[in-house]
């Protein structure tokens, strides 16, 4: 079976629906604050499990998922906040809740997508800590029906490191 890249594709659709017009555009705010109008936000489903567990409802219960939301503004920032539960709106998730991962042009699908190696071992441990990762299945599902939404993004600095606070998320019409 071929197997793909995750971050890779998130991050080439990233590119895709991002207009191209407005790839560095920030409203700079006189709070100190900057406005991103054309950020996207997407949501993917990411589970672990062991295959070779015959019973079902055996694989059922050591099977470990996660939902995790990504806000792209422009091709700078990234903001990623994980939920065990699937949430009906991103608006349900706090804005402490939510990390900035990248907030540099050159990084963003570096840094900004690091959580997602991370994640998945962590959730390999968690299925079964006696079991090679690669000889688990781990699947990720991008929503593509809702595969993103079009967001208004207002962060401002931390002043005890390099990341961004998001203080605000708004949808616009696509």
């Amino acid at each position: 079976m071929f197997k793909s890249n995750s971050e890779r594709i998130i991050t080439q659709l990233v590119d895709q629906l991002l207009p191209h017009t407005d790839r560095f555009g920030a409203e700079h705010q006189p709070d100190g604050s900057l406005v991103y109008n054309n950020g996207i936000m997407m949501e993917v489903s990411l589970s672990v499990e062991d295959p070779f567990i015959e019973d079902y409802e055996e694989r059922q219960n050591t099977r470990v998922s996660t939902s995790v939301y990504m806000i792209f503004c422009s091709n700078v920032s990234v903001f990623v906040a994980e939920k065990n539960e699937p949430v009906q709106w991103f608006n349900e998730i706090p804005v402490e809740d939510w990390e900035n991962t990248s907030n540099h042009v050159s990084c963003w699908r570096t840094d900004g997508m690091h959580w997602m190696s991370a994640l998945y071992f962590e959730m390999c441990k968690a299925c079964d800590p006696n079991v090679a990762p690669i000889n688990l299945e781990a699947d990720c599902n991008i929503g593509l029906v809702s595969l993103y939404r079009k967001v208004k993004v207002t962060m401002k600095r931390d002043d005890d490191n390099w990341k961004y606070n998001l203080l605000k998320v708004e949808e616009v019409p696509k």
